[in-house]
């Protein structure tokens, strides 16, 4: 009876483990959100891939500009556009698993609703990372 219980114990623990591994694009797309909600411009663009170019300093300096660039629209934005909440509806990947989509309903402080998606692909360290740029067509390959 131990055994059974010591095993279910494991098995249990290890899908709770694997269900909070932070390297799924939902994951990616929940911290990503979280950043916006709290202002963290630079947080949120550290999870995207804004060039491919595999210079650090480069990277970093194309993070740096784009933060700085949300930050100033954001210091713009009327309670219309700034976000309140948000919630994941779903994730699914490209056939050969290369790309995913995260489909997630917004909530804006006036209590508008709408629909987005964001697109994510795996990067040199095989983390998820958020596409500047995704298309549905990317769903396919």
């Amino acid at each position: 009876m131990k055994t059974i219980f010591k095993f279910t114990w494991v098995i249990g623990a290890f899908l709770f483990l694997s269900a909070c591994s932070s390297n799924t694009p939902s994951a990616v797309v929940k911290k990503a959100l979280d950043c916006i909600v709290s202002e963290d411009y630079k947080g949120y663009v550290d999870l995207m891939q804004l060039t491919e170019d595999n210079d650090p300093q480069v990277k970093e300096e194309a993070k740096k500009e784009f933060a700085e660039m949300i930050e100033k629209q954001a210091a713009r934005q009327g309670d219309k556009e700034k976000l309140k909440s948000y919630e994941i509806l779903k994730e699914e990947f490209s056939k050969t698993g290369t790309y995913a989509r995260v489909t997630f309903k917004e909530v804006y402080m006036t209590g508008d609703e709408h629909e987005t998606s964001l697109y994510l692909v795996k990067d040199n360290e095989d983390k998820w990372v958020i596409m500047l740029w995704g298309a549905d067509r990317l769903m396919d390959e």
